[in-house]
């Protein structure tokens, strides 16, 4: 056998060894002949010996190789080269089957084909990207984190009513009030014997709504992980994720949604009453919905809301400590309607003129639409439907209020918890506390 022969059976048993088919003479499978080369069989394999060549000849130059360029250059371009055009034939071996190469198409269904989708992919992708770790090094990331906005707490940020946190001392589990009333009755009479003169009989004085002050704890852990896998993190181009104090924030955050709620709608099954379930208020009823309403009507509303105080027996009588608060959409409706056809001049703004009354005096809230009610992420609406609050503030210490015996604290050191700590938040909160209910009215039926 001539060198040539065997070093083509030897070719030819390595080709079939790893699943290449390779077209012969004559068609069979068996040794090629020595006019291998002149074969039509063999023009496929001729072309893919070009292509390979082209391929190398491309990548070293800097040119494309399947339509990709390799431009990482890992110390030795031939090197490089030559991996591109390698991979490129295979790729497309994988992917055609033996078609490309002179067979009748079947894919491979050896162990090649678990390679299949992976070279596949690196045809169709960067050359560069087969460095080692080369794809997380085109990736750019930005160096702020975006934080996700939250619904407003609007009883705890104060938009509602005051928060009292200073007249309940922190250690109470209940709180009250005394209401007193000077009361006598005099009498016409006929002499001055003392036995005929009335006496009063002091202060008529009782004790109001007894409530319950409801604690609330959250807590936080740490280790020296953490800080360690942070700092490594930034060198590794990531943001600074402020792990501890985004914790702390995560839990005056929780503490704050937990009152904020009980503020809002109480514990009736721990006797706590908030705004929107209280015994002591009263509710002033809208006909008709302001949607639709024409201006003059929406005017007369907000007049009857104003005035709401002026039938009470006392001192509320002064208008500019009338605050109302109403629904995002009734709010806009009255800030955008026109009063009249032939102006621009809003409801709102008209009403406040004539009655010279301030801006301020009117605001909005979103959680006063049923709509925005939820009582928790998820959870059932807190209200039925649509309400506003008119309330006379005469800025003392009777005016209705939510109780806030204890903000939020750290009430004991952080403790150390093996190779961690752990820290506590603590607040103590009451619910509404309405002494003077002529002060506030709820408003339903816009």
């Amino acid at each position: 056998m001539s060198a040539l022969a065997h070093y083509q059976q030897q070719f030819l048993a390595t080709a079939n060894a790893h699943g290449l088919r390779l077209a012969t003479h004559g068609g069979s499978d068996g040794a090629p002949s020595a006019d291998l080369y002149r074969a039509a069989g063999y023009a496929p394999i001729r072309a893919a010996s070009q292509r390979l060549h082209r391929y190398r000849t491309a990548a070293a130059n800097g040119q494309m190789v399947a339509g990709q360029r390799v431009d990482s250059a890992r110390g030795n371009i031939a090197a490089d080269a030559n991996l591109a055009a390698h991979v490129a034939e295979w790729a497309q071996y994988f992917h055609e089957g033996d078609r490309r190469h002179g067979g009748h198409g079947n894919q491979r269904a050896d162990s090649g084909a678990t390679l299949e989708a992976l070279a596949a992919d690196i045809a169709s992708g960067r050359m560069d990207g087969l460095s080692p770790m080369g794809n997380e090094g085109l990736t750019s990331i930005l160096p702020d984190v975006y934080q996700y906005a939250h619904d407003d707490l609007p009883a705890w940020d104060g938009k509602l009513l005051p928060i009292d946190s200073s007249s309940v001392d922190p250690a109470a589990e209940w709180f009250t009030w005394y209401e007193v009333d000077n009361v006598g009755v005099a009498k016409a009479g006929s002499t001055y014997a003392m036995k005929d003169v009335p006496m009063v009989a002091g202060p008529a004085a009782q004790t109001n709504l007894v409530m319950p002050i409801m604690p609330f704890l959250v807590g936080m852990e740490t280790n020296f992980m953490e800080a360690r896998r942070e700092a490594l993190g930034v060198r590794n181009g990531k943001p600074n994720f402020d792990i501890d104090m985004r914790k702390r924030e995560m839990c005056d955050r929780a503490i704050a949604e937990a009152v904020n709620n009980l503020w809002l709608y109480g514990d009736p099954l721990a006797g706590i009453e908030g705004l929107w379930n209280s015994s002591s208020v009263s509710t002033l009823s809208i006909t008709g919905v302001w949607a639709g309403k024409t201006s003059a009507a929406i005017a007369a509303d907000l007049l009857s809301m104003f005035s709401i105080f002026d039938t009470t027996t006392g001192d509320l009588v002064d208008r500019k400590k009338v605050r109302l608060i109403l629904p995002i959409a009734q709010y806009d409706l009255a800030a955008n309607q026109p009063m009249t056809a032939a102006g621009s001049e809003s409801v709102l703004s008209y009403f406040l003129k004539v009655n010279d009354l301030k801006a301020t005096q009117v605001t909005k809230v979103r959680d006063l639409a049923a709509s925005n009610s939820s009582m928790w992420n998820g959870g059932p609406n807190g209200l039925t439907s649509d309400r506003a609050l008119v309330m006379y503030v005469k800025g003392d210490r009777w005016d209705p209020k939510f109780m806030l015996p204890q903000k939020i604290e750290m009430p004991a050191p952080p403790r150390q918890n093996g190779m961690g700590e752990t820290t506590f938040f603590h607040a103590r909160a009451g619910g509404m506390m309405v002494a003077d209910a002529r002060r506030i009215r709820y408003v339903v039926g816009m």
